[in-house]
């Protein structure tokens, strides 16, 4: 019996903390990623956004059919597309609008950036067109302020 080597534990008893750590990690990553996932699908969209056009600093006048000044323009209101043609510093922008969405859609600008933008959803992301001097200012309600992720 003095020659007898100590039996060996098998590698999985040997690595069982190990094992059990990936387990739980691997469980924990997983359902991180589902409960995201529900969470996504299941969000409210934004509402109440609003769009405030500014032209160098000061805000713009911009008249609705009942002649009234829309400007703020209530995004949450407008249920079709519509567009609105206003002078900048040099050259005309076409804005356009539609649900909860505003997006420069022509600019007489040489870099165009303005239009490159796109569709503007979410609250809190400007639109620039520095070459003619205009900032579209887009906020959402008080609720829709705080975004999470």
């Amino acid at each position: 019996m003095e020659g007898e080597e100590p039996k060996k534990k098998n590698f999985f008893l040997r690595h069982l903390f190990d094992f059990v750590l990936l387990v739980v990690l691997s469980l924990g990553t997983a359902s991180f990623f589902v409960v995201r996932a529900v969470q996504d699908s299941t969000s409210i969209p934004e509402s109440g956004l609003s769009a405030t056009v500014l032209f160098e600093g000061k805000q713009m006048e911009i008249v609705g059919e009942d002649g009234k000044n829309r400007n703020p323009i209530d995004l949450n209101s407008v249920h079709a597309y519509e567009e609105i043609v206003i002078q900048g510093r040099r050259t005309t922008l076409t804005i356009g609008l539609k649900h909860n969405a505003i997006g420069v859609v022509h600019s007489g600008c040489p870099g165009q950036e303005c239009v490159h933008v796109g569709w503007v959803e979410s609250p809190n992301q400007p639109i620039v067109c520095a070459y003619n001097g205009i900032y579209i200012d887009v906020k959402g309600s008080s609720s829709g302020d705080i975004i999470i992720g």
